[in-house]
């Protein structure tokens, strides 16, 4: 993850985006590979300022996903 968070940093370029579903899930087994909340602030917070955040409704996601899809919008600073 932490490469992953500097490498989306140096991939986008100053007052642009980063948006798309993220996996919100704690659960260290996978796939699917969720990341923590607390984790992809601690990672995406030096970096990008979290604009949006929206839960998909239930029906949106398959059973696995339910609950745990979120539809983000991270600008960098």
């Amino acid at each position: 993850w932490p490469r992953w968070a500097a490498r989306s940093a140096e991939l986008v370029r100053s007052a642009g985006v980063l948006a798309g579903l993220f996996y919100i899930d704690d659960n260290l087994r996978g796939p699917p590979f969720g990341i923590g909340i607390s984790l992809l602030h601690t990672l995406l917070d030096p970096h990008f300022v979290l604009e949006q955040s929206l839960p998909l409704q239930a029906q949106e996601s398959p059973a696995l996903f339910k609950g745990k899809e979120h539809w983000m919008v991270w600008r960098r600073r």
